[in-house]
């Protein structure tokens, strides 16, 4: 090769190693890419998979949470049924009672 030859390659490889900023900065984006892509891929992944666990661990608790409200009004519902009876029972037994008063009182002065 000759010195003019040498002369135009070297300036070739000049120009394009000092061409645009934007071609520099290309140039360090694609090391970057090489030297951290993988990992930055992966880290992507991970919270992608923490991301959707944690939407799915939202989605249980809502159900979850649902269903606990369904059986709190069920069994408030009961509790409330089963108090109606006990005071409809104790109402009868006064009912009660008091005839068996009057009765009693009846019957002592029948005497």
């Amino acid at each position: 090769m000759s010195k003019a030859e040498r002369h135009a390659t070297n300036g070739a490889h000049e120009a394009s190693t000092t061409g645009p900023a934007t071609t520099s900065a290309d140039t360090i984006e694609q090391v970057r890419e090489l030297l951290f892509g993988h990992e930055k891929r992966s880290a992507e992944q991970r919270d992608n998979e923490i991301n959707e666990r944690i939407h799915a661990l939202n989605a249980d608790m809502l159900e979850r949470m649902a269903m606990l409200e369904s059986r709190l009004v069920e069994t408030e519902r009961a509790l409330e049924a089963q108090h109606n009876t006990a005071l409809e029972n104790i109402s009868a037994a006064i009912s009660e009672l008091g005839l068996r008063v009057g009765q009693m009182v009846t019957q002592r002065r029948g005497r």
